[in-house]
């Protein structure tokens, strides 16, 4: 018997245009913590210039990654992402290795996204969505009204992914857009108000 490798490619289509690649990796590095924790955490510690070293250093760090797998990319075309590149380069003990500690990454940040929803729902519609049972942890009141908010957006935006993934790929595109352009709008109001 052949020890072969099949390639998982070939049952796969292709559903993502650069664009819509690069709204996807936007979207999934730029979040709620790029816009508090500058203001709230970085900026009170290291000042303005400290804050604004440690953000080069993220980005040089996430360029170097970026160029990674853009190489790896190129050279191992397969589904599975990380973890197929390091089972290719590495061998099936690494990969499982990899695999298992991207599995506790996702979940270590789940909370995170989760619970950012209703922060932003509370922002935009205030009480509406404070009802039910609620408990206070960290000093922070939580509500079954804005739980369902934000089970009820994650099972959404999994079922597009799973069953309508160029609908996914056009909204991805769409809000990446949107924030990229209010940043911008934002940065030069700030500039015309001189930071007001």
């Amino acid at each position: 018997m052949k020890n072969e490798t099949v390639s998982v490619t070939a049952g796969l289509k292709k559903h993502q245009s650069p664009v819509g690649a690069w709204a996807l990796g936007f979207g999934c590095s730029v979040g709620w913590g790029a816009f508090v924790m500058p203001g709230t955490t970085f900026l009170p510690v290291a000042g303005p210039i400290g804050t604004l070293i440690g953000l080069v250093i993220g980005a040089l760090i996430m360029f170097v990654i970026g160029i990674n797998y853009y190489y790896l990319t190129n050279r191992y075309p397969d589904a599975g992402g990380a973890y197929t590149y390091t089972k290719k380069i590495f061998g099936p003990d690494h990969g499982f290795l990899s695999a298992w500690f991207l599995i506790i990454t996702y979940v270590a940040v789940l909370w995170a996204n989760a619970t950012a929803l209703f922060i932003v729902v509370r922002t935009l519609f205030g009480n509406a969505f404070q009802f039910g049972f609620y408990y206070t942890i960290a000093g922070f009141d939580i509500y079954l009204g804005e739980v369902l908010v934000s089970v009820a957006a994650i099972a959404v935006c999994g079922l597009l992914c799973a069953f309508l993934k160029k609908v996914a790929v056009i909204a991805q595109t769409v809000f990446a857009f949107a924030l990229v352009s209010g940043i911008v709008i934002c940065f030069v109001l700030a500039l015309i108000n001189n930071g007001g």
